[in-house]
């Protein structure tokens, strides 16, 4: 398929990605990243509906679960609970196949 995802210019900057590395750094940073692109092309909605934290995180590269799904959620980078999650970013991004 290809998915594709597009940041705008001041994605960086934007408050919850900002909060993100501040509390779990840039590594945590490129696993959202990479989520972001496994979601674009396996689930553009952005519905994570089923996931748990372990699988969130093998999308993501990320081998600390809690930590990450914690700090996604009080940065409002993830929305729901476990096996409901949304990624609500997605439709602040242009997503594309």
């Amino acid at each position: 398929m290809g998915g594709h995802i597009r940041l705008d210019s001041k994605f960086f900057m934007r408050p919850e990605v900002v909060k993100l590395r501040r509390r779990i750094g840039s590594d945590g940073l490129l696993a959202v990243l990479r989520l972001l692109t496994w979601v674009a092309e396996e689930r553009p909605d952005g519905n994570l509906a089923g996931w748990d934290e372990e699988t969130l995180c093998i999308a993501a590269g990320y081998d600390e679960p809690e930590k990450l799904v914690t700090a996604m959620c009080v940065c409002g980078l993830l929305v729901g609970k476990e096996k409901s999650w949304t990624l609500p970013i997605l439709k602040k991004l242009s997503v594309g196949g």
